[in-house]
């Protein structure tokens, strides 16, 4: 064999090699992505039970994954009404909406 015969061998083994690389690191991130759009078609549960507010939420402090996908209800009284102008709904429509602060039966308060 030929010095040249040679490097042109190596050369096309490595070319092989990397194309045998790239292919299965294309192959295992379409296996991956497959994986999670199964992961994500798994149904979401909703707890259907209706707890307190109070028994899942704290004042002055942010909401903890237990209050996920929870159906609550709440006790108190109106105090506060505002006025919250151009204010964009889910369909798009811009309008001025009047939010009512409600204060709970444990001095918490909800806009």
């Amino acid at each position: 064999m030929s010095p040249t015969n040679s490097k042109k061998s190596i050369e096309k083994f490595l070319a092989f090699v990397g194309m045998a690389v790239v292919t299965v690191v294309f192959f295992s991130l379409g296996l991956w992505q497959w994986n999670r759009a199964q992961e994500n078609r798994a149904p979401v549960i909703i707890d259907q039970k209706l707890v307190a507010l109070d028994s899942v939420a704290q004042p002055r402090t942010s909401l903890t994954s237990k209050a996920l996908l929870r159906q609550v209800s709440v006790e108190g009284k109106y105090v506060a009404i505002f006025q919250a102008p151009n204010q964009v709904d889910s369909t798009g429509h811009s309008g001025n909406w009047e939010v009512a602060l409600l204060q709970t039966r444990s001095n918490g308060a909800i806009l």
